[in-house]
């Protein structure tokens, strides 16, 4: 979901690459524009989903799902399962997917804005 965004919202902006370009800025400004952006999106989408699953899981944690009404007994599959499940709280989770979050969407802005950089002026405007 995240590459495919940020892939997709590069793609369709050919045509301010190729005027960027026309104007007179570096393949390294142009580069360095759109991975900021792709970095802001990827922190601002990553501190978003962040909260919205401290907010869920929270509760979660505390309570559980019961599913008591749907099993007389606690299930016995080789090993028991409860009847009320509740999710794990790592806070490492917290850190590390969010930080993996913000450099694919970094990388997932580089890479077409890298290969847009090599083409010509006049392809990048034929082809937005």
């Amino acid at each position: 979901g995240i590459s495919n965004t940020m892939i997709m919202a590069v793609m369709e902006r050919r045509k301010e690459t190729a005027m960027l370009k026309a104007l007179g800025f570096s393949r390294k400004t142009i580069i360095t524009q759109f991975v900021i952006e792709g970095t802001i999106t990827g922190i601002i989408g990553a501190l978003l989903g962040a909260l919205i699953a401290v907010i869920v899981i929270i509760p979660l944690s505390k309570y559980g799902i019961d599913f008591t009404s749907l099993f007389s007994t606690d299930m016995d599959i080789g090993y028991r399962i409860p009847l009320i499940m509740r999710p794990g709280f790592y806070w490492q989770s917290f850190i590390v997917i969010p930080l993996l979050a913000v450099i694919l969407s970094a990388l997932s802005a580089f890479f077409p804005v890298y290969k847009s950089g090599k083409e010509q002026i006049a392809d990048l405007f034929r082809r937005a």
